[in-house]
């Protein structure tokens, strides 16, 4: 017999109590453990590694990572952890935040989104040094010169006057494709710089070689182009003011070129998209099916 309506109500308060009280009844995680370190010298691109404490790898997938900056609070970028655990927890890994030059000290805490932010207890203070390049190390490089990395790889230094390059390519043999805005490519190799393609063509907005570069010499250019085929006069100031005097018409032109020793040449339009936006941009690929994707502006 079902009794009067009345007596539901409280039975249905105690059922929404029941559900605040085990929503609120979730722990903190445990602190992670991302070792002793005592001004360690890092360059900023490295990936920050730690021990993760969990009961098991399916709670473990419920944790997100928080990294404190000399205070300031971020959440860890790209964060991931192995599948079983070691004697210290689970290992896991993040991408470090942008940090400027100089000491700095970093603590790591783990937290859950259970309808809000329950966080653990902060990790022991990590201190670190950031060694990046300094402002002004530049101006003393010359072509030819030797440098070491912060991260311990010497390299050779080939200086060379590229105007405002937007694209490039890497080929099969180590050669570099660089287009620029004014139209022309160059490639950097062994020999020095040699210009593959004339400026006057349109902004060279992107490059792709193709998948058989090597044995056929295909190499793609998106330009920026006007309605009429004329290269817009596109102009990008010192301080990246927008272009000035760009055509209303102008598109996108996608063509094909063969390399004939060292030079583009042989070329075949094949695709016109358009209108492109006062400050063009565009993206190729050549996919893993063999075709050649294209992107436009935004």
């Amino acid at each position: 017999m079902i009794g009067p309506l009345r007596s539901r109500v409280p039975l249905a308060a105690a059922l929404v109590a029941l559900a605040v009280a085990a929503a609120c009844s979730k722990s903190p995680p445990p602190t992670p453990s991302p070792g002793p370190g005592n001004g360690e010298s890092i360059t900023g691109r490295e990936r920050l590694g730690w021990d993760q404490p969990a009961p098991d790898a399916s709670e473990l997938a419920t944790f997100r990572y928080a990294i404190y900056v000399d205070g300031a609070r971020s959440v860890i970028a790209d964060a991931s952890c192995a599948t079983s655990a070691g004697t210290g927890g689970f290992p896991c890994s993040g991408r470090l935040p942008t940090m400027s030059n100089g000491a700095h000290t970093l603590e790591l805490a783990a937290f859950i989104d259970a309808g809000g932010i329950i966080e653990g207890a902060r990790s022991a203070p990590l201190r670190v040094t950031v060694t990046g390049i300094t402002a002004g190390q530049t101006s003393s490089i010359a072509d030819g010169d030797i440098t070491t990395t912060t991260d311990g790889v010497r390299l050779r230094l080939d200086v060379d006057a590229l105007v405002e390059p937007s694209s490039l390519a890497v080929t099969g043999d180590g050669r570099v494709l660089v287009g620029g805005h004014g139209g022309g490519v160059v490639t950097v190799g062994p020999d020095g710089v040699t210009e593959s393609l004339p400026g006057g063509t349109g902004a060279v907005l992107a490059i792709a070689l193709s998948p058989t570069h090597e044995r056929d010499g295909f190499v793609y250019l998106t330009h920026a182009v006007d309605g009429d085929g004329e290269a817009p006069d596109l102009k990008v100031g010192p301080t990246g003011e927008a272009p000035t005097g760009f055509r209303t018409d102008a598109v996108f032109r996608t063509a094909r070129y063969r390399g004939v020793r060292s030079r583009l040449a042989e070329r075949m339009v094949v695709l016109e998209d358009g209108p492109s936006s006062a400050e063009p941009a565009a993206a190729l690929r050549v996919g893993p099916d063999g075709k050649l994707y294209a992107a436009f502006d935004n």
